[in-house]
Order: structure tokens, then sequence, then C-alpha cells
């Protein structure tokens, strides 16, 4: 009776530890970034900084607000953070292959987190950092930042995309209409 409880046994925790085998381990998060210049004119309320990153696992709780505290983008040296406030985290249903590993397009929908009349924010090399609740980050290089605020640009009317027509006045070529 003993012997086929101790083999009874054994056979439990040799088909436990078999399964556990199987079981998938946990996959790194991969993020890659495309660095682009942001060069933004404060125009509205109602606009947004579009950032894209591809990310290899879609349900995580990295891009997801309910477990974001934070977000800020900061010079490269950490001279300047500017605080963000998200608006949305949309994932695309594509999915892009590369280097054997299956990426989701993520698109950050922000807001600089402050008004201003008149300021320039300038960053050559720029950095999302993002802080989870679990105080856990991610820092992400995405290029150069730009971003003016000056109520006073938005009363002035431009037009470009001008053109000009050359006439021949007196043997002189001169500029018309």
């Amino acid at each position: 009776m003993k012997t086929k409880i101790v083999f009874g046994l054994l056979t439990f925790l040799l088909v436990v530890f078999i399964g556990l085998l199987f079981i998938p381990g946990h996959r790194n998060l991969k993020v890659i970034t495309s660095p682009k210049i942001f060069s933004i004119l404060k125009s509205s309320d109602n606009e947004y900084i579009e950032i894209e990153l591809l990310v290899n696992q879609k349900d995580t709780y990295y891009f997801n607000k309910d477990y974001i505290s934070s977000m800020s983008i900061k010079s490269e040296f950490d001279e300047e953070i500017i605080p963000l406030v998200i608006h949305n985290i949309s994932y695309s249903n594509n999915q892009y292959d590369y280097e054997n590993d299956l990426f989701y397009l993520v698109n950050l929908s922000v807001s600089i987190g402050f008004e201003s009349e008149e300021f320039l924010i300038s960053f050559e090399k720029a950095f999302l950092d993002i802080l989870y609740d679990n105080e856990e980050y991610l820092n992400l290089y995405v290029g150069e930042f730009n971003y003016l605020f000056n109520d006073n640009l938005n009363s002035d009317l431009g037009i470009s995309n001008l053109t000009s027509t050359v006439h021949n006045n007196e043997g002189i070529n001169t500029v018309s209409g």
C-alpha cells in the first residue's frame, strides 16, 4: 500500500514537472523607437503630440494608462524635465515582423502638462520617461523635441507658396503680380 502511494505521488510530481517545462517563459519587453524631429507650435488646447513605438507585447501594463503614474519628456542629461499628460494609448492590429519577433504599433497621444504664454522647449536629444505604479520606469530616446508656446503668433496671418510672374519691362526682367 505504501509503495502505491509513493509511486502515485512520484508519478504526480513527474507529470507536474513535465507540465512546467512546457509553460512558455516570460518574454522580455522590447521597444523600438523611430527618432524624429518634433517641432510644434502650440495653436490649440485640443492638439496632441503623437509618439509612435513598436513593442513586442500587445497586452502589457507598460502601455496601459491605468498603470502609468507619470510621463515626461526630458533632455539628454536630465537638465529639464517637462511633464506630459496622457490622452490616449492605442494599439494597431497590424503585426510587424522584425528579427523573428512580432511587434505591434503603439500610438501615444500626449500633451504638455502646463500652460505658458511665451516659452520655448528645445531638446536636441529628447527622452520619453515613463514611470509606473510599481516603481519601474522606461527611458526611450525619441529624437529632437521643440515646442513653442506663443500666444502672439496665433493672431498673425501667414501666406506661403506664393509664386511671381516675370515680365519684361523696357528690356529689364521685373517681377510683376
